[in-house]
């Protein structure tokens, strides 16, 4: 799925930046749960109908302490 997520995003066009390149950062693990950075959790939140949990700071990998997120699911009211 994620090469797939990742071939599509290639072609995609963001309808009110459509100079700039869609990014997409994926990965696999075993706990069932979708892991968001700050950064896109205050993109998911300008669509009003994400459902977000804090998860805390850990540390990433050429990042260092960052404030992440749980993505938990999409509201049904827009």
């Amino acid at each position: 799925m994620a090469l797939a997520l990742l071939d599509a995003v290639r072609s995609f066009c963001i309808r009110h930046r459509p100079q700039q390149q869609f990014k997409l950062r994926s990965g696999i693990h075993t706990a069932l749960k979708i892991h968001v950075s700050s950064a896109a959790r205050e993109v998911l939140q300008e669509f009003s109908s994400f459902q977000l949990e804090l998860r805390g700071n850990i540390s990433v990998k050429g990042k260092g302490s960052m404030t992440t997120y749980w993505l938990l699911g999409e509201s049904d009211s827009q």
